[in-house]
């Protein structure tokens, strides 16, 4: 290894921590060019939840009618769409799910033998020391592009209330 590797990989880090001015700024161009603004987190009807549901992709948009539906039979739950993995918008994602008490991570891809999905695991990492930080459930869901429901979202927001600790599991999986 060369005696620089520290340093170039420190300075890789600073260029991708840096980059996220740059993401920002490339979201307001797209959304002034193109009428469809983005944001590193977004939000949806989360500012009572007591549960939300985090989503990455496509399926976020059938994670919204799903938290219409749940509004509209009095239930307190809300949206958040992760629109950026790296460098991870931890201050946007803290500030989106603070108050909330239960948050269901959506992970569509598995760390084999690991704690989680990887997008639960870097969650709890970060909320690692925060109080009053939300009970965390992961559900590994739509590997290999198998379809998520509106049904399905609201069955593990239901699921969700039946688990005890901080976990992940399946869902989906045929018997």
């Amino acid at each position: 290894m060369p005696d620089i590797f520290t340093e170039t990989m420190k300075a890789k880090d600073t260029a991708l921590w840096n980059s996220k001015k740059t993401i920002v700024k490339v979201f307001n161009e797209w959304g002034k060019q193109f009428g469809r603004k983005y944001n590193v987190v977004e939000t949806y009807k989360n500012k009572d939840a007591e549960t939300i549901i985090l989503t990455m992709g496509s399926m976020g948009e059938t994670a919204t009618i799903a938290v219409d539906e749940m509004r509209k039979a009095g239930k307190k739950v809300g949206l958040v769409k992760l629109r950026l993995w790296r460098p991870f918008p931890v201050d946007e994602l803290r500030a989106a799910i603070r108050g909330c008490k239960t948050l269901i991570v959506m992970d569509r891809a598995i760390s084999f033998g690991g704690a989680g999905g990887p997008v639960a695991t870097e969650i709890k990492s970060f909320l690692f020391h925060d109080k009053g930080r939300p009970r965390i459930v992961d559900f590994l869901m739509g590997l290999g592009g198998r379809d998520v429901t509106v049904e399905d979202f609201i069955a593990m927001v239901e699921r969700a209330k039946k688990i005890k600790d901080e976990t992940y599991e399946y869902y989906g999986v045929r018997e």
